[in-house]
């Protein structure tokens, strides 16, 4: 035993066991008392009487008490609400150790901090005060779980927050089994053949089953590996009756993943009765990936898509990648490294000669990487300061660069550019110490409006590390002289941002934030130009801290334009907008709003006729606007869903005053059918046309697996300008590209065309003469420009430069935190932009002389079509569905697309009309899909992954307790595994997959709540590049489909390399743990640690764990433990959180202990994102206590303070 981390652990060991007499004595006497944090929110405090001081702006108090057994049973955050009121989570155990209840957290009046004796019936009182504190009442604030009564403690049923949610009422549950006879799961072979069915009882079978009764079962094998996912259904599809869509996984000898089927294939194979994988129409509908000796990923296949292939360089890295656009001009993807391995270039290598993989890699094998293997900084300016010996070295086209560590890029000594001062109150210097720092980068255009011009962007942090200021040109001004300039607090948080953006002429926009003493976001102000600043919007909150007003521009004389009141359920989800009726009630304080709207999901409303819905289902939306030359009535969907929560229909009604409803139907979307991909069969669409319903759509779709081919229409009336549009009279239908992206749409006339990125090039218009658009990007896929040309001759050419939008050289308008900023010809107005849950504009207004003028005014079918007698000016806001995705209607509304970032989206049809980039994360559906095929609970504003919003997200943590633990509220509140709302947000942030996230000042729960969930300000234009900033040259944000799968799979597949050079005890321990254990267990009884774990990054927490133990031990003691993490993966602390097991051994005064986690599923590494780490670790204790002893525990593991 001569390891050096061994010794080490000795010599650590031997220091602790000095330190346990002291410590043991006070960690005793701390149980069942309270640890006390203080976060401090101001910069110089060095001494406790300077800490003493401090007031509630200037730091954060909260305590965490304990029980007997070291068990939190409450944690208070001192005057953390807005009234500064104590906010209050409790927690609370059975007899067996188990959080049976889930309780909402709550506020208490003393603002002390001490324990809250009573605290369950003052939260119940809290929750039952009435409406006046505009927090929602319920009999039941709180979530009640059940689980099995043996040593698994397994969950069986799992109720919701509120009243009518808890087991016994509508509720999840859960079930376990062996797999039977009856399941008739097949068993593929690792070549994907089917080897019969497997025998009963070799599987575990867990069965879902939500609020509806529907049910989901799934089938791992010995290995855990999951084997079938199968969702119960009973409905006849294509005219074949399905009882179960099935998703089987195959995995080859190694055990990676091999094949995906999901349900079409399936059912075609048990239809056809033939199970060969090689079919023709099971080729086009499956996942399939195969790998090498070294088992890197070397082949993926999406379905509808060509086969993806990588190349690898001796180390390991990818360095080509070729998608099947590329493979028919020989070109491929490339990406270079520097000495670190941080991929600093990409670029387009065509290659003649090399036309297969196999013969590429065996070429890329013969290179020489003995001595050279990575690129260095340089300077010459033909090669953008990189040496450019690696290959590829010629046949290049390079497309983007990062550098690292300083910015003397051209090598001459000097730095190339410098941290340019503002003026700014509290302007923070830019810290020398950048190395490892993303410092600058060069990205090419790309497309036919723009040719080889490199846009550089410079970063500046500050001594945290955190950017403080971007420095870029633009393609309308190559002088760096645009300037994004952010002044934070000590905390992090943006109090003032300063954009000057010159394009040969200049705009200047300062932002200013205020927030309240819990760092709620309280007010925006907004100067342009130098000019007076607007105060854009004040925020106002309940006692939760949840946003329940909205002001929008100050007026001069007081007041505001515009008052938006918010209203939330029980479970966090909101359920209004003002209200529908625009009138003054408990959820509404304004007669003279614009726009109002109230979700229902498991409330009725008796005269509209909803049937309530649970799960977070939207059973109706009721909404009204008051915006000149549209209707004032109340108007009305409610809406109905198949078994997979795909949306089957939205029944359309309005009316007028309190009458009844009347005009059914004029606005459904209904009768839809789905296949078991979840392709849309079927779609009815009305209209109000000429004051009477009219039947616009009948449509039926047909495929070639998940290619949409063709749509026909049985109304037999072609409505101008209204659903879809057949402008041709075509009987024919749509056609693809190898990478599975529609090429031309015989109806409208388009003919679309595609770069090297899969992002649209040119769109071109059949029906008139020279009419087409073109499309330019950088060489990250950001939008650049747009040209219109009609008749040959260019009409117009739009620039979008980081969320500022330029037509024809002149600034058209930029985002703003409440809509965008127009320019009228005579200056720079305001024009505010009210949107509902999902982040679709619904009204926008300006202030004239101290009054509301309304602009614009939109309202849609569900999957996003603009109902006719919206009114939309001339110079519209064109950011409008699915979170704000530019509508491309350059040409009498044609070609009538939804930009996102990825792909575009048609709303007509309900679909994209390119394939998911990201399809294999949704597996079990097309990639085609929008939103699940539930556009009131999800959106996709990126066009790379279903979103929830929020509120959605609120709802889905909660459900989702039993994987992630814990509540997600709107304060400071604490659960189960959250140790705050941001940690919370970082969760949710993950899931939501939204870079947006924690940028532009967002950086927690309330501030995102506050500004996030009802603005425009995520998506389309107002995506500023920063957010999307390459960080390793950071694919995974990169447009095409191959870039961005690099960086995935390397993530995704890592933990498969089996390296002979990586083994894994020679690299060393990834972290260590040392803490101080607890234990008292004879037979069964209960273990506590708490201490410190430690990675080799530099990351370090406080954690404390707690379980139940099986054996003999009674002991306290010292411990040491070394972590490894799994194979090919990287350790951080974050993944120590959450559940884990292990064994302890002692002798004497020694022990040693093996334990490691159960995949715990923090921000890091939940099944919606990849990353994070399953671990092991091994240590050794010195304790007081029994001489022998044995022991077996499960325990749970929060982190104390930050």
């Amino acid at each position: 035993m001569n390891h050096p981390s061994f010794k080490n652990m000795i010599r650590r060991t031997a220091l602790m066991v000095f330190l346990s007499l002291a410590i043991t004595n006070t960690l005793f006497a701390q149980i069942g008392e309270y640890l006390h944090r203080e976060t401090i929110k101001v910069a110089g405090i060095t001494s406790d009487d300077q800490l003493y001081n401090l007031t509630i702006d200037q730091k954060q108090d909260t305590r965490f008490y304990f029980d007997g057994l070291g068990r939190p049973i409450q944690t208070v955050s001192i005057k953390a609400s807005p009234s500064q009121h104590d906010m209050v989570q409790i927690s609370s155990y059975d007899n067996s150790g188990r959080q049976a209840y889930q309780y909402l957290p709550y506020t208490a009046g003393d603002g002390t901090g001490s324990f809250k004796s009573g605290s369950l019936s003052a939260q119940a009182s809290f929750y039952s005060n009435g409406l006046t504190d505009k927090v929602a009442d319920d009999s039941a604030p709180f979530s009640k779980s059940l689980f099995e009564n043996s040593p698994l403690q397994r969950l069986l049923q799992a109720g919701g927050v509120g009243s009518g949610f808890q087991p016994g009422e509508h509720y999840k549950s859960v079930s376990y089994r062996q797999n039977q006879s009856g399941d008739a799961v097949i068993s593929w072979g690792p070549d994907g053949t089917n080897q019969g069915q497997y025998a009963v009882n070799t599987l575990s079978c867990t069965v879902f089953t939500d609020e509806h009764g529907n049910q989901t079962l799934t089938f791992t094998d010995q290995n855990g590996k999951l084997r079938l996912k199968r969702s119960l259904i009973d409905e006849v599809i294509n005219g074949v009756t399905e009882t179960s869509l099935d998703n089987y996984y195959i995995y080859n000898d190694a055990g990676s993943l091999a094949y995906i089927l999901p349900p079409k294939a399936v059912s075609f194979m048990r239809n056809a009765g033939n199970w060969n994988l090689s079919q023709t129409e099971v080729q086009k509908l499956m996942f399939s990936y195969r790998y090498d000796e070294r088992n890197r990923l070397i082949e993926k296949n999406i379905p509808g898509v060509a086969v993806l292939y990588m190349v690898y360089d001796p180390l390991n890295r990818p360095v080509l990648v070729q998608d099947g656009n590329m493979r028919n001009v020989n070109q491929w993807t490339y990406i270079k490294y520097d000495i670190k391995g941080r991929a600093i270039s990409q670029g387009i290598y065509t290659d003649d000669t090399y036309t297969t993989r196999t013969a590429m890699q065996g070429f890329v094998n013969s290179q020489n990487y003995g001595t050279v293997y990575f690129e260095g900084r340089s300077s010459n300016s033909a090669t953008n300061y990189y040496t450019n010996q690696v290959f590829p070295v010629s046949n290049i086209s390079p497309l983007a660069f990062s550098y690292y560590d300083d910015y003397d890029l051209n090598q001459d000594g000097s730095a190339d550019y410098s941290y340019q001062t503002q003026g700014l109150a509290n302007e923070q210097p830019a810290s020398a110490y950048t190395r490892g720092m993303l410092t600058a980068t060069a990205k090419r255009s790309v497309g036919q409006g723009l040719s080889n011009i490199w846009l550089t962007s410079y970063m500046f942090y500050d001594k945290n590390g955190r950017t403080i200021q971007i420095r870029n040109n633009n393609q309308l001004n190559s002088s760096v002289n645009d300037v994004k300039t952010l002044v934070t607090d000590f905390t992090g948080k943006a109090l003032q941002i300063r954009i000057v953006k010159n394009t040969g002429s200049t705009t200047t926009v300062l932002s200013s934030y205020t927030y309240d003493h819990s760092q709620r976001i309280k007010s925006i102000d907004e100067s342009y130009n130098g000019a007076a600043a607007v105060h854009v919007a004040n925020y106002e909150y309940n006692e939760l801290g949840q946003l329940v007003k909205k002001n929008l521009n100050a007026l001069s004389g007081g007041g505001y334009l515009q008052s938006v009141d918010f209203r939330y359920n029980i479970k966090g989800s909101a359920i209004s907008i003002n209200n529908s009726t625009l009138t003054v009630d408990d959820k509404n304080g304004d007669t003279n709003d614009v726009f109002g709207m109230e979700v229902l999901y498991n409330n009725t409303d008796n005269a509209l006729g909803n049937t309530a819905g649970y799960g977070g289902l939207v059973s109706a939306i009721k909404w009204k606007t008051a915006v000149p030359n549209t209707t004032t009535d109340e108007r009305a969907y409610r809406y109905s869903y198949d078994s997979q929560n795909r949306l089957k229909n939205a029944l359309y009604s309005n009316r007028s005053g309190s009458g009844s409803w009347v005009n059914s139907g004029a606005f459904d979307e209904k009768n839809l059918l789905y296949d078991q991909n979840s392709n849309i069969l079927a779609l009815q669409r009305n209209a109000l046309v000429s004051g009477s319903v009219a039947a616009i759509d009948d449509l039926n779709y047909s495929y070639d697996g998940n290619r949409l081919t063709n749509v026909t229409d049985a109304t037999g009336t072609n409505y101008a300008g209204l659903g879809v549009k057949n402008l041709t009279g075509s009987t024919t239908g749509y056609s693809y590209d190898d990478n599975g992206n529609m090429k031309s749409d015989d109806k409208k006339g388009l003919l679309l065309d595609y770069n090297a990125f899969s992002k649209t090039d040119k769109i071109t218009i059949t029906t008139a003469t020279g009419r087409y658009l073109t499309y330019s990007y950088d060489g990250e896929g950001n939008l650049l420009r747009k040209q219109a040309f009609d008749n040959n001759t260019l009409v117009k050419t739009t620039d979008y430069i980081d969320g500022f939008v330029y037509e024809n050289s002149s600034l058209s308008y930029f985002a703003m935190a409440e809509g965008r900023v127009r320019n009228t010809g005579t200056g720079l107005k305001a024009e505010y932009v009210i949107t509902d849950l999902q982040g679709n504009a619904r009204v926008s207004f300006e202030e004239n002389s101290g009054q509301l003028v309304a602009r614009q005014e939109n309202s849609y079918y569900p999957f996003g079509l603009v109902m006719s007698g919206s009114y939309t000016p001339t110079d519209a806001n064109k950011n409008l569905y699915n979170g704000g995705s530019e509508w491309q209607n350059d040409f009498a509304d044609m070609p009538d697309l939804y930009q996102t970032f990825f792909r575009m989206y048609d709303a007509a049809l309900g679909r994209f009309i390119n394939a998911d980039p990201r399809a294999d994360e949704s597996h079990e559906v097309s990639p085609y899909q929008y939103a699940l095929n539930n556009p009131l609970w999800y959106n996709d504003p990126l066009g790379d992954k279903q979103q929830m919003n929020v509120q959605e997200a609120i709802q889905y943590l909660w459900d989702k307790k039993s994987k992630y633990g814990g509540t997600w509220s709107a304060s400071s509140g604490t659960a189960t595994r959250f140790t705050s709302d941001d940690d919370a947000f970082n969760v949710a942030a993950g899931i939501l997959g939204v870079d947006a996230f924690g940028k532009n000042g967002l950086l927690s729960y309330n501030e995102a709540a506050a500004k996030f969930n009802n603005d425009n300000s995520r998506t389309g234009g107002r995506v500023f590049d920063d957010w999307k900033q390459l960080r390793d040259v950071d694919i995974r944000e990169a447009s095409s489909n191959q870039n961005w799968l690099i960086e995935r799979q390397k993530e995704a597949f890592s933990a498969a390399k089996k390296s002979s050079w990586h083994p894994g005890f020679a690299k060393g321990p990834d972290g260590e743990v040392q803490s101080l254990n607890l234990s008292y267990v004879l037979g069964g009884g209960w273990t506590v640690e708490i201490g410190v774990v430690t990675d080799k990054h530099g990351g370090r927490r406080w954690f404390f764990s707690h379980g139940p133990a099986l054996g003999l031990n009674i002991s306290a003691s010292v411990n040491v433990k070394e972590i490894r993490a799994e194979e090919g993966k990287t350790f951080s602390v974050n993944d120590y959180e959450g559940p884990g097991s292990g064994y302890t051994l002692g002798y004497g005064f020694l022990g040693a202990e093996y334990s490691g986690n159960r995949r715990n599923k923090t921000y890091r590494n939940t099944d919606l994102y990849l990353g994070g780490s399953d671990y092991s670790q091994f240590g050794y204790s010195v304790a007081e206590g029994f001489k022998i002893g044995a022991a077996w525990s499960r325990t749970n593991t929060t982190f104390i303070g930050k």
